[in-house]
């Protein structure tokens, strides 16, 4: 189980009320809210009642952790942890509340804890689908330090990026627990990999296994998964789609509780609506639509998709999941239906098999002007100065230019930090004019 909890707020209503209403701060709204949405429960740290649910009554109050020294705050969270079991709490609260970690075995603080400011600022970037940026089975840069070449992993050189999806297949032994990216992860089984082996590459035990060893508190795991290929027969369709779902069910029953788990639905839009319904069923909370990477083209049939997905929340919220599109295109679509989160690495790949750097263009529909660097003369493109771009060049090197892999691993982390601009510059046009970016969601739109 997943538990939100939100620190109080000075600002008050004057008379008695249910704790979720007697706070009127900006921050303790925006923080009640995404708890209540984001996880199975959620509760209330106070000074004076410590441990509070939302709907108890009470009277207002002028205590504050911030009037007591530190032995009072250290008694104070003991008392609240006391009543925290079996479950993985995330902190939304400011520094003293945040001493229950202490006490606690399973947490995450997802919010930045300094300035008023870069919190507002989380919450309201979390109202937008997350994209998860894919690391592969090359995660790093070659850099110079002290004279001695190393590996520095690819995040340390990605602006204001938090989220990040990576499979089994990919994970080595070392970096990750070493030089851990920061913030939020998603771990796959890699479907793609196997896609035409018999059976997934893993039994649920062994990704239970491989999760427990290389997964922390908080991030996404999802059930081992097999893919159902455009050449496949509805026998196939059916006998993939039946072990997806059988290992699905083997797997909530298995899975470590500080992880979110994830289900995946693959096949036609008859086997994905019933597989959904089964997930549902089994307890699952988060659904991954798969099977839709490299099929961003096929815009009707992915909305219908969606749509029907979408549609089965009338019984119940539930957080989606779409796994491999990621053109700038769909962030609209993404924002209007309500989809949780999305991944994609063409950003990555087009580095490599086209050669492509990436630069800003907010004439063009999808935000992002592609250079081929196999075409033209580095003078011919921009130069840009994003952590990547500048760390090569300071070596001697440059990504505008062929020649090594290097300078493709180069170019592949200077186009992530472009289409994390580029997106940005999709949201602002969002909220400027969000009539005709609802445009989007119709078969034929220009999006």
């Amino acid at each position: 189980m997943h538990i939100g909890l939100v620190g109080c707020g000075k600002k008050k209503l004057n008379r008695p009320a249910p704790a979720r209403d007697m706070y009127q701060g900006e921050l303790f709204k925006k923080a009640a809210a995404y708890c209540n949405k984001n996880y199975d429960k959620w509760f209330i740290l106070s000074a004076k009642y410590g441990l509070l649910d939302p709907d108890t009554v009470i009277n207002p109050y002028d205590e504050t952790l911030n009037d007591m020294n530190p032995n009072q705050v250290d008694t104070w969270a003991q008392e609240v942890a006391s009543n925290l079991n079996g479950a993985t709490y995330h902190i939304h609260a400011g520094k003293e509340y945040q001493q229950i970690k202490h006490y606690i075995k399973n947490y995450t603080i997802p919010v930045p804890t300094v300035g008023i400011g870069k919190k507002l600022q989380w919450y309201k970037q979390q109202e937008w689908p997350q994209f998860y940026c894919v690391l592969s089975n090359r995660d790093f840069l070659k850099v110079k330090h002290e004279g001695t070449e190393i590996k520095s992993p690819i995040w340390k050189f990605i602006e204001g990026q938090e989220n990040w999806l990576t499979s089994l297949v990919y994970i080595k032994p070392g970096t990750w627990q070493t030089d851990p990216a920061p913030g939020h992860r998603f771990i796959d089984c890699g479907a793609w990999s196997y896609k035409n082996d018999p059976k997934p590459r893993w039994t649920v035990d062994e990704c239970v296994g491989m999760y427990n060893q290389y997964a922390r508190p908080g991030d996404i795991v999802t059930a081992p998964d097999h893919m159902v290929l455009r050449n496949h027969d509805a026998y196939i369709e059916q006998e993939r789609c039946a072990l997806t779902t059988q290992n699905a069910h083997l797997f909530i029953k298995k899975y470590a509780k500080e992880h979110i788990p994830v289900a995946v639905t693959h096949g036609g839009i008859t086997n994905r609506i019933d597989m959904t319904k089964r997930y549902l069923d089994m307890g699952y909370k988060y659904i991954a639509i798969g099977g839709v990477a490299g099929r961003a083209g096929a815009r009707d049939y992915v909305l219908q998709i969606i749509d029907r997905t979408c549609e089965l929340r009338k019984d119940g919220y539930f957080k989606i999941h779409v796994l491999g599109i990621s053109a700038l295109s769909w962030l609209p679509v993404y924002k209007e239906y309500d989809i949780n989160s999305y991944d994609g690495s063409a950003m990555f790949f087009s580095a490599f098999t086209g050669a492509s750097y990436y630069w800003l263009d907010p004439e063009n529909v999808s935000g992002i002007k592609k250079y081929s660097v196999k075409d033209l003369l580095p003078e011919q493109i921009p130069i840009c100065f994003c952590p990547a771009c500048v760390s090569m060049r300071d070596q001697g090197d440059d990504p505008r230019t062929m020649g090594c892999n290097e300078r493709n691993m180069g170019r592949a982390v200077h186009n992530i930090n472009i289409y994390l601009k580029a997106q940005k510059t999709i949201r602002d046009s969002y909220k400027a004019n969000p009539i005709n970016m609802q445009m989007s969601i119709l078969p034929g739109g220009v999006w």
